[in-house]
């Protein structure tokens, strides 16, 4: 069990895209190219970090530096490494069809942030080490997932 740092590249760097993504609002392009760019490197650091996961075992990061009862620690077995590669690799294929689809949700300035934090809900909620954790993951995802529902244009 290693302090592996690729669990950033799955969850905190996605979650700051996804930040950013929403102060770029006005700039369409560069919020995509941002969100995009932000849900490869998390697809990347999922594989590499299921690649380390069936080398070594498995990986932990403790938040913070933090001991286990009282910091955030994400732990990532074989299991949890391999479902949250496939589900980066549904959230990246998402995200590429996004820039190319022409509906009118797209263009919404929060589609694609939304979108990305649903992505990091769900990989944090694969990841998880604690009980708690599990529900901040799982309410981000629900939040985001509503708010994507309420603005698609099938009403």
């Amino acid at each position: 069990m290693t302090n592996n740092p690729l669990f950033i590249g799955t969850i905190f760097v996605p979650l700051l895209c996804a930040a950013f993504g929403l102060l770029l609002g006005r700039h369409l392009r560069l919020q995509h190219l941002l969100i995009f760019a932000g849900g490869v490197v998390a697809w990347v650091c999922s594989l590499l970090l299921l690649a380390a996961n069936l080398e070594s075992g498995v990986q932990i990061y403790r938040v913070g530096g933090w001991p286990p009862p009282y910091g955030i620690i994400l732990v990532a077995d074989k299991l949890s490494a391999l479902f949250a590669a496939m589900a980066t690799t549904v959230v990246a294929a998402g995200l590429l069809y996004a820039l190319g689809c022409k509906d009118k949700c797209v263009s919404y300035p929060a589609f694609m942030p939304l979108f990305m934090t649903m992505g990091v809900g769900l990989n944090g909620a694969l990841y998880t080490g604690d009980i708690f954790t599990l529900f901040v993951f799982i309410e981000l995802m629900v939040v985001s997932s509503v708010s994507l529902v309420a603005v698609s244009d099938n009403r």
